[in-house]
């Protein structure tokens, strides 16, 4: 190669070089200017959100009364429709970096697009009596809020008030059944139910709080260790570990099975010996009948979901079988008993029938 070729490739080289770097330097100052305009931005909007009130954010129509709670990310208050005063109101909002040490600004980020799939999955079970209604939402306002009726309190706060009776755990059995039916046949799965998202509205008992609902298999939802899905002792194994692929009906069962025993024996499975899984204590159920569970709680917190039933119908058919039976306990004890039949069994076979036509 002659000295020619060789010196005419190096200037090239450098041409390139000197070309590329340039460049570069646009491009940085382009990048370092945008950066800048954005957190100029940031700072602006996280002004807003921190000094404004909730009743600011909330707008004119709503009247906030006091704060009824606050979770890691969230507080609720107590407010008043001022243009339908007829029902009592309840109003979420996300917490900001500000009022919450814990929550940082990655984080915040990431509760508010968990609060926006919340309402979001809210609004396709407004047809539900099962769930809790939406009253109003604002997905995309700078804090995200949404409103919603307010209940007349918690099974939690039933629970803790004294062991229920048979019929009460019936009534709970059926409409939480029906509720997690709603949202299965939409593909949402609940993922944090227990006794404290289940509210009672009149007659009714009603799912709420979809804070960690996931829409069928969305591997784009990530776990982390601060907002573990659920409250652990109610939490599904694969939704404890967010194998996504296993994530389905079986894991609110679980939950579901978890809450049931609770309500038979006034304690959450976790807090007793293996050997007294349902251990009988004094109230008013009696051990005979709180047997006739045993075998549907075991195989409804089974560590693997495929051992579990895949669906509510498949749920009920057998929920259904151990209610009949203490039926036919008390029938044949009524007279040495004061003992009532159990009422609304056969609302079990709406959720069967429901699941045949899914």
């Amino acid at each position: 190669m002659s000295i020619e070729i060789v010196i005419a490739l190096s200037a090239l080289a450098i041409a390139l070089i000197t070309v590329s770097s340039l460049f570069f330097i646009l491009w940085r100052r382009q990048s370092v200017s945008t950066s800048l305009s954005q957190r100029v931005n940031l700072e602006r909007d996280a002004k807003y959100v921190v000094t404004s009130k909730p009743e600011d954010i909330l707008g004119p129509r709503y009247k906030i009364g006091y704060e009824l709670g606050r979770g890691m990310n969230a507080v609720t208050y107590c407010v008043e429709d001022t243009q339908d005063k007829s029902q009592p109101l309840v109003a979420k909002m996300l917490l900001t970096p500000e009022e919450e040490p814990r929550i940082t600004a990655t984080s915040f980020i990431r509760h508010s697009n968990r609060f926006r799939r919340e309402m979001k999955h809210l609004e396709e079970l407004h047809d539900s009596q099962y769930v809790v209604r939406l009253h109003k939402s604002q997905p995309y306002a700078l804090r995200p809020f949404f409103v919603m009726e307010r209940c007349d309190g918690s099974l939690a706060d039933r629970i803790s008030s004294g062991l229920l009776d048979m019929q009460e755990i019936l009534d709970v059995m059926v409409d939480v059944l029906l509720g997690l039916q709603d949202c299965h046949k939409r593909k949402i799965f609940h993922r944090d139910l227990k006794p404290a998202n289940i509210l009672k509205r009149g007659d009714k008992w009603v799912l709420a709080d979809f804070g960690m609902s996931l829409l069928g298999n969305d591997a784009t939802v990530v776990s982390v260790p601060e907002s573990l899905p659920g409250t652990i002792p109610y939490t599904a194994p694969e939704v404890m570990y967010f194998d996504s692929a296993q994530i389905g009906p079986p894991a609110d069962l679980f939950s579901l099975g978890v809450t049931l025993k609770e309500m038979l024996t006034g304690q959450n499975i976790w807090h007793e010996q293996p050997s007294n899984l349902l251990q009988y204590r004094a109230g008013k159920i009696r051990k005979e009948e709180v047997s006739h569970f045993n075998a549907i709680v075991d195989l409804m917190i089974s560590l693997r979901p495929e051992d579990r039933q895949q669906n509510v119908g498949e749920t009920a058919k057998l929920i259904k079988a151990a209610f009949m039976e203490v039926n036919q306990t008390r029938l044949s004890e009524a007279k040495k008993r004061s003992y009532s039949e159990l009422k609304g069994i056969d609302r079990l076979d709406r959720v069967v029938s429901n699941s045949a036509i899914q």
